[in-house]
């Protein structure tokens, strides 16, 4: 008897957050959903990887024949025609910048590309509002985070997150 109880609330629960009704903006727009780290999409596209706020997916991205292009379209058509159009482009930049401000690599480096963000603002010399941003993450070792680059596709310039440290001058926990 109290396992049917239980299964009951189990199933409502289930049922009402389900049917939850989807967020709507101020001008009344659907918003993307922020309670889990990425959107589903009914037709199994790479939409259903998105993460709000993360271009990255962008990358997969296959236009349908015979539609008109849309936002999605012209702003791959931005980063295809970028100085810094992929991520290989911008693990290059990134090690390179890395290894000339702290004097070399250490051999236990590597840098992998996490994520592709827009900016909304402008910093000049860097990107504008609208750019897409590599970032690029420098590893040490298997798991730990060495330092992060954020590399603008309009300019190919690199802003560091943390300080840059010369290799064997690295601070142990």
């Amino acid at each position: 008897m109290l396992h049917n109880a239980l299964a009951r609330v189990v199933f409502a629960t289930c049922v009402t957050i389900a049917c939850r009704a989807p967020a709507v903006g101020g001008d009344g727009a659907r918003m993307p959903a922020s309670d889990g780290p990425a959107r589903e999409d009914s037709d199994g596209s790479p939409l259903a990887r998105v993460v709000p706020g993360d271009y990255l997916w962008l990358l997969d991205y296959k236009p349908r024949a015979g539609v008109q292009p849309g936002p999605l379209e012209t702003l791959l058509g931005r980063l295809r025609e970028s100085k810094v159009p992929t991520a290989a482009k911008a693990e290059g930049i990134a090690w390179d910048a890395k290894r000339r401000a702290a004097g070399g690599i250490d051999a236990q480096e590597h840098a992998r590309v996490v994520g592709l963000v827009r900016s909304a603002v402008t910093i000049p010399g860097y990107a504008s509002r609208g750019d897409l941003i590599w970032i690029v993450r420098i590893f040490f070792g298997p798991r730990e985070v060495l330092q992060e680059a954020w590399v603008s596709s309009s300019t190919g310039a690199v802003r560091w997150i943390f300080p840059l440290e010369k290799p064997g001058s690295k601070q142990t926990p």
